[in-house]
């Protein structure tokens, strides 16, 4: 680089140091004035530099800088405070010299060794300049470093400083036999030399020979009264081995005498007690450490780590993103950190930020999994799919990523391609009941009946979970009378259903949604039953389980699905609808939304609007029902397709498909308009979004009465059916008293079953409700 251009970047240099006090760019200043032979500028910046002993790098070119200008005298105990910071002190790896950086600046430390020849031309015994030379060599990797200490020891026999410091190198270099038989000479010199003692421990240690390191450590640190490293090191690895209160003791009536002031013995006092588990004393030791300016990287990293245990997650968090401005280079732990706390604090939102920022730094398959699995809790499909794709490039075999894969196809009716990935999934861990219950799932909406069958059986075999177990009876009952096995569907429905409602809130969302019984229960209990009493009294205990399951799974269905049936049966009653057309709306009421048992929590239960993406899946509701609803079959039901008035009635499936769509033709899912949409669909329509209007969601509070009917008959002719609309209108506020005023006997009304509901006319639940 020509003079001019080193001028100029020192001028951008100086301009940044400003304002940002980075040790590399003031690193960087040092050796461009040393490149101008601008000693008094170069040294001014490696005074300042030498200040943070930590950053070890800028002290190493301090070292060499001042080799090259014959500033000798200090030199080798300089090198010597370098090894044994580099030893002793918890240094980031990104503050040590490393080989690139001796590369990029190689100038200097051939400027140095030019200057030691020199000097050795006048003086060819000067030991100082040969161990410059040894020191130099050894950095530039250039093996001679080897023979320049053999000439060393042959010429200057019994001479400390070159054992010592060939030893400190051997360490450096991992070299530890030399390190050991050299080290052990030098004890035999002098058995009085404490850093021997101290540095054979240390070795001993980095090989994981303890109790050699031990008794090394301790002669250290009976011989040194003045300093208290030996005994810090002894600590540290006593904390290492889990000994925490031997290693308190020594801090304590040893290192802490000795060096009162010295903040490393409050740091292994504080990693002593958060080994422990005494969290509280631990902190007040980190934080006592600001007054020694004594916190590290490292040590807020442990702060807020008991912090996170803890569960104060905003102290942690608070430290963490200090840290992370104050980072200069990336670090992964820092970013995986703040990712866990912020899903924990469900901001969901920032930890996938996070997440992506992560990944601009580096691609990693640990920020991909991360991120994934975020991202599918969040409900932003899209980019879990991505990322889970890219999990499975670093490793096809990854469960996870299979296994969340597999839940996306199906939640978007992709069968064939969701059965590979839960097909692989289950192959990896054969031992994982959920992929297996997708899986049948799966198989069940494809109409593989033995397939799921056999899944689940042996699923079944291998619980000791009694309710568990009844569960996936009633899976296997539900998948042989899709094959007409009337015995073996009976079998396995009575070993199942005699208590599994009242049951039903014990069990976690991921059973409630392996339930492929639900796709088929009101068909497997109405074939197996003989009796019309047992028909009866079995449809009604069937269509309970199918709204407790709904329930379980998603809040808001609460009391939702008996309101929407009354409301809905009491439109039909206004417009004089035939019994047996009402008996079909009562039932296709009941199961409007059963097609939300195959929408992710996170969609089904999001704490906020909906994105157009989830907005879409969320659609996928219908088409879910619709597929169950189809497969199940109603004997009782007289499902009439037409009368006088009415020329498309519509069926049980139909209105679980069709009650999101408008008279306009704007809704879904298949857009259909005006009489198009079956007739029973457009009753349930009208309900649904008034009872939708007047209950309280977790993102809206419910709209008062007079303005929720102001909206529905606003919405006549374009949303619902005008006809409906009108009927409706005659029977709302009675309704509005009845369902939503709260007053005496509305909630016994709500807590009665299904059973009861339906044997209950109008004038019932008034009575009940004390109007009459």
């Amino acid at each position: 680089m020509k003079d001019e251009l080193i001028e100029k970047r020192i001028e951008v240099l100086e301009k940044t140091l400003s304002y940002k006090k980075d040790p590399n760019i003031l690193l960087e200043l040092a050796l461009l004035y040393d490149s101008l032979q601008r000693f008094v500028d170069a040294h001014k910046k490696f005074e300042e530099l030498a200040k943070n002993v930590r950053f070890l790098k800028g002290y190493f070119f301090y070292i060499i800088f001042l080799a090259k200008w014959g500033r000798k005298d200090s030199f080798f105990d300089m090198v010597e405070k370098y090894f044994y910071t580099k030893f002793f002190e918890e240094i980031p790896p990104h503050f040590l010299p490393n080989n690139e950086d001796i590369r990029k600046h190689t100038h200097i430390f051939r400027d140095v060794l030019d200057s030691v020849e020199q000097s050795l031309k006048f003086n060819q015994n000067s030991l100082i300049d040969f161990i410059i030379k040894a020191f130099v060599l050894y950095c530039l990797n250039n093996r001679e470093y080897e023979e320049l200490f053999d000439y060393l020891f042959e010429n200057f026999k019994g001479n400390f400083k070159v054992q010592f410091l060939y030893s400190l190198i051997n360490i450096d270099s991992q070299d530890y036999p030399k390190a050991i038989m050299q080290l052990k000479k030098i004890v035999e010199d002098n058995p009085m030399f404490d850093d021997a003692y101290l540095l054979l421990g240390y070795v001993y240690l980095r090989q994981n020979l303890f109790s050699q390191a031990l008794s090394f450590l301790k002669k250290a640190a009976e011989l040194d009264t003045k300093r208290a490293t030996a005994s810090l090191l002894l600590s540290k690895y006593l904390i290492m081995l889990e000994k925490y209160d031997d290693a308190i003791e020594i801090i304590h009536n040893k290192a802490r005498m000795i060096e009162p002031n010295n903040p490393l013995v409050y740091y292994y006092l504080a990693l002593a007690y958060k080994g422990k588990n005494e969290y509280e004393k631990a902190l007040k030791l980190y934080e006592n450490l600001k007054y020694y300016n004594y916190v590290t990287p490292q040590i807020k990293k442990e702060m807020a780590d008991i912090y996170i245990y803890l569960g104060e997650y905003n102290n942690a968090l608070k430290i963490l993103n200090e840290l992370k401005e104050e980072t200069i280079l990336f670090d992964e732990e820092i970013y995986e950190k703040l990712i866990l706390i912020n899903e924990r604090l469900g901001n969901l939102d920032t930890a996938l930020l996070l997440v992506r920022e992560a990944l601009t730094f580096r691609e990693s398959l640990n920020f991909y999994q991360i991120g994934a699995k975020i991202a599918f809790k969040n409900g932003d499909f899209e980019i879990a799919y991505k990322w889970f794709k890219k999990v499975l490039e670093y490793n096809p075999r990854d469960f996870e990523a299979l296994y969340s894969l597999g839940i996306i196809e199906l939640s978007k009716m992709r069968f064939g391609v969701s059965e590979k990935y839960l097909e692989d999934a289950v192959s990896i861990n054969p031992t994982k009941n959920e992929a297996k219950y997708f899986l049948a799932l799966n198989y069940a909406f494809q109409d593989k009946m033995d397939k799921a069958i056999d899944i689940l059986t042996k699923v079944r075999e291998n619980l000791k979970d009694n309710l568990k177990a009844k569960i996936i009876s009633f899976n296997i009952a539900s998948a042989y009378s899709m094959l007409g096995d009337v015995e073996k569907t009976e079998k396995f429905l009575y070993d199942s259903i005699e208590d599994f409602t009242k049951h039903l809130k014990n069990i976690s969302e991921q059973d409630i949604l392996f339930f492929s019984t639900l796709l088929f229960q009101t068909r497997v209990v109405l074939e197996a039953s003989k009796s019309i009493k047992e028909l009866e009294e079995s449809q009604a205990r069937t269509i309970q389980a199918m709204i407790d399951a709904i329930q379980a799974k998603d809040n808001y269905t609460k009391d939702h699905t008996q309101r929407v049936t009354i409301l809905s049966v009491e439109i039909a009653k206004s417009m004089q609808l035939e019994p047996e057309i009402i008996d079909v709306l009562l039932v296709g009421t009941l199961v409007h939304d059963i097609g939300k048992i195959g929408i992710p929590d996170s969609v089904l239960n999001k704490p906020g609007r909906l994105t157009d993406e989830e907005f879409e899946i969320m659609k996928q509701h219908t088409i879910i029902g619709y597929e169950i609803v189809k497969k199940m079959k109603f004997p009782k039901l007289k499902e009439i397709k037409s009368t006088e008035r009415f020329k498309n009635i519509g069926t049980v499936a139909d209105c679980v498909r069709y009650h999101h769509e408008k008279w306009d033709g704007t809704g879904y899912p298949d857009r259909l308009k005006g009489e198009q949409i079956p007739l029973l669909a457009r009753i349930i329509a009208v309900a649904d979004v008034f009872d939708a209007l007047m209950s309280e969601r977790q993102y809206k509070k419910g709209i008062p009465a007079f303005k929720s009917i102001e909206i529905i008959e606003q919405s006549k002719g374009t949303h619902f059916d005008p006809l409906v609309v009108d009927h409706f209108l005659k029977i709302v506020d009675e309704m509005v008293i009845i369902l939503y005023a709260g007053g005496k006997g509305t909630r016994e009304y709500f807590d009665r079953s299904v059973e009861e509901l339906l044997k209950m006319s109008k004038e019932d639940i008034l009575r009940d409700i004390g109007r009459l």
